[in-house]
C-alpha cells in the first residue's frame, strides 16, 4: 500500500486572514502568522 501525503498550499494573495482555515486543519498544521495564514509545518500534513 502506497500512502501519499498531500501538502496543502495557501494562496497568501487571495488570504484575508480571517482564520477559518485554522479549526478546519485537524492536525492543528495552520497557523495566523502577521495576519496571513501560514503552515505551521509540513510534517503535520
Amino acid at each position: 500500500m502506497i500512502i501519499k501525503r498531500k501538502i496543502i498550499q495557501i494562496e497568501e494573495d487571495k488570504c484575508d486572514g480571517c482564520g477559518q482555515c485554522v479549526p478546519s486543519c485537524a492536525e492543528g498544521a495552520i497557523q495566523i502568522v502577521d495576519g496571513k495564514a501560514r503552515l505551521a509545518a509540513e510534517k503535520y500534513c
